[in-house]
Order: structure tokens, then C-alpha cells, then sequence
């Protein structure tokens, strides 16, 4: 005779994947980060607790709420917030980006955008080390927009990007949403401080590729070809001004990015 098992003698992956992932919304919706000790504080105590009345049910009360204190400071250490920052104005930096993304223009070759990391920053910016940043780039001659992957020498006005996002969306939303915690505008490029490496070569040559085979046998339909570049590739700038308004009125641009092979690739899907 086959004897049935109750939910009692399961332990489902859900008892820890919805708490933690609780964790991390609430985390997003503060609009402050979380204390690390007291709630590292309370996880313990809710643990020491159910140990040592040794229920069950305690037990799983103390793990429910171990995992969503532990969601909510991954999601505080994972964003790298720097306090700090959001109460002081917009400033001039002087940064060294290694540049994970590349937007050019086709209105004008000199002006470029992209998100870099901070990899080098002056000693009163020390604390931006690893930051991600969003940058809008102007190359002067004899200079050219760099390729992705390339680390540069940029100078511009750095400004920080609020905790939450704002309801309305857009872009500034969508940076935020991306874990980015700046803004560089209105900036100058000083220096190509080290070419693209290797992998960085590598998919710059397969974009290429892919960006004239999406164009093959389509050259009466541009329109069309500039949609499948901006989709795939994440070539937005290829866009025309109408296609550009209809798509952000929809509010599909920013899907744009998020499906394009780079995005895919970078993510390791």
C-alpha cells in the first residue's frame, strides 16, 4: 500500500524564494536603505529564538524572516548607493569609464552615449569605484567616439539619480531600474586611456556583421531595417525622429535594449 505524503514533509523551493524576493522589493520601495546590523540583528534573534524553543512553526518564521532581511540587503549591497551623494548638487568629475555600451549619433559622429563603470576617479571621488554611470559624450578632433570596451578618460557634469523611480517611467527610470546610480552630461572625451579587449572585439566584429546582414535585400525598406537594428542590436540610433516619437510614446523603447543580443550576451541568457 502506497502512503501518501503531505504537504508537511516537503520543503518547496517557494518557502525560499518568495520571502527573499520580498525582501528585495521591499528594499526597492524604501525610500531609504535598510540598517544592516539591526536587521542582520533581528535574523539572528528570530533564529536563536526558534532553536531554542524548537518549534517548528517558529522555526519557519524565523527562516521567513531571515530571508527577507537577507533580500533586502543584497538588493542595498547590489546597487552600491552612495548616500551621501543624493543630498549634494550636480558636480563636475573627472572619471575613467570602461565603457560597457555604446550609443553613436547619426546626426552627429561626434556625439555619443553609453554606460560605463568607473574604474579610476580623482581621490575626492574615491568612493565611485565600481560605479555604473550613464554618459552623454561629445569626442572633439582629433578624438572619435570609441568603441565598446574601451576605456576612456571623460570629463563632464556628474549627476546622481534618485533611490526610487519616478511613476511616470522613461528613461531616467528604466537607468534606475538598471541598477545605475549617475549621470554624466554634458561631457567632453579627454582620452581612449586602453583599447577594447579581446571579447570586446569579438562581439564589436559580430554586431558589424549582424548590423549589414539585417540591412540585406531590404535596402527599399530602411524604415524597416533601422526597427530591426534598434530591436536586435540595440542600434537605436539608427531610428528615425517619427520612429523615435512612436515608440516612446508607446513606451516600448526601452524593450529595445533589453532584448537586443549585447544585452543577451552581456547577461550570459
Amino acid at each position: 500500500m502506497t502512503r501518501s505524503r503531505s504537504l508537511g514533509h516537503r520543503a518547496p523551493l517557494l518557502w525560499l524564494a518568495l520571502p527573499f524576493a520580498a525582501g528585495l522589493v521591499a528594499a526597492k520601495l524604501s525610500p531609504a536603505p535598510w540598517p544592516v546590523g539591526p536587521v542582520l540583528g533581528v535574523g539572528l534573534i528570530a533564529a536563536l529564538v526558534a532553536w531554542r524553543a524548537q518549534s517548528p512553526r517558529l522555526w519557519a518564521l524565523a527562516m521567513v524572516t531571515s530571508l527577507v532581511a537577507g533580500g533586502a540587503i543584497y538588493y542595498d549591497l547590489r546597487r552600491l548607493r552612495l548616500v551621501d551623494y543624493e543630498s549634494l548638487p550636480a558636480r563636475e568629475a573627472q572619471l575613467t569609464l570602461h565603457l560597457e555600451r555604446v550609443f553613436g549619433s547619426d546626426e552627429d559622429p561626434s556625439r555619443f552615449s553609453g554606460i560605463g563603470r568607473v574604474v579610476d576617479a580623482p581621490s575626492h571621488l574615491a568612493d565611485l569605484h565600481g560605479q555604473r554611470v550613464q554618459v552623454s559624450l561629445r569626442a572633439y578632433p582629433p578624438l572619435t567616439a570609441p568603441p565598446r570596451g574601451a576605456v576612456v578618460s571623460v570629463t563632464g557634469l556628474l549627476t546622481p539619480l534618485p533611490r526610487r523611480p519616478p511613476a511616470d517611467g522613461g528613461f531616467e527610470a528604466y537607468l534606475i531600474n538598471q541598477g545605475i546610480n549617475f549621470r554624466l552630461t554634458r561631457a567632453g572625451l579627454d582620452a581612449i586611456v586602453a583599447p577594447p579587449g579581446r571579447k570586446a572585439r569579438l562581439l564589436n566584429h559580430g554586431l558589424a556583421w549582424c548590423r549589414v546582414q539585417l540591412g540585406r535585400g531590404l535596402e527599399h525598406r530602411p524604415e524597416l531595417v533601422a526597427t530591426l537594428r534598434a530591436m536586435l542590436l540595440g542600434q537605436r540610433q539608427d531610428l528615425s525622429s517619427e520612429q523615435r516619437l512612436l515608440f516612446l510614446r508607446s513606451g516600448t523603447m526601452h524593450l529595445f535594449t533589453c532584448i537586443s543580443i549585447p544585452h543577451i550576451v552581456r547577461s550570459g541568457r
